[in-house]
């Protein structure tokens, strides 16, 4: 337990780092904005990831936040790598290649468990010990919601930069590739997805207001 506390407070720090660099490049010059940076990243991905914990605690299931890595290369069951590819430095790549341009947030994952609590359950509030991907699909939903409340909080205060942010971070959860958290969205429901849609939709048509 202990241990993977410490683990998961190293991947979020890392994780700001990098997503730091790959936002502020090519201009790295200013190392108070990058700090600055590095500190709001700390931020939006402590709250995602907290807000998950405490739904999915809430569900007797524990999450594990780890990398986003890539199981295929192909549609077919063979095209597979040997082990898992992790996607940690994409974003610099992709920054990098696109001077700049293209931002990618999506670097982190999480994996559901059941907790023996959920067991003796199966008979009362849930008719399965497993975790469905319902459940999935709600956790990864909270965790986005969190993040487009923390939007709505800077926008408040007039931290617009800090506010993009959070935003473009709420963005990019909602795409439904590989094991992201839009995939387990959408699987565990439609309507759910949808309706994150309209909040992401409605949230760009704040933050365009806000200038």
């Amino acid at each position: 337990m202990e241990k993977n506390f410490f683990k998961e407070i190293l991947i979020i720090l890392l994780a700001s780092i990098i997503l730091s660099i790959s936002y502020i490049y090519p201009s790295l010059e200013s190392n108070e904005f990058f700090l600055k940076l590095f500190g709001m990243f700390i931020l939006v991905l402590g709250v995602n990831i907290i807000t998950k914990k405490i739904v999915a605690r809430t569900l007797d299931i524990n999450i594990e936040t780890k990398w986003w890595s890539v199981y295929y290369y192909g549609f077919l069951e063979k095209k597979h790598f040997n082990k898992p590819l992790p996607m940690i430095f994409l974003p610099i790549v992709l920054s990098i290649f696109s001077g700049g341009f293209l931002q990618w947030f999506p670097i982190l994952e999480f994996e559901e468990k059941a907790r023996v609590e959920r067991v003796a359950k199966r008979y009362e509030l849930y008719r399965f010990s497993s975790v469905t991907e319902w459940h999935s699909g709600l956790i990864a939903f909270f965790g986005l919601f969190s993040n487009l409340v923390l939007f709505f909080i800077f926008l408040f205060f007039n931290q617009i930069e800090l506010g993009k942010i959070s935003l473009f971070y709420s963005i990019w959860l909602l795409l439904p590739f590989s094991r992201l958290d839009g995939s387990k969205i959408l699987f565990g429901s439609r309507k759910l997805w949808v309706f994150s849609c309209v909040l992401i939709l409605v949230s760009l048509i704040v933050f365009s207001l806000s200038f």
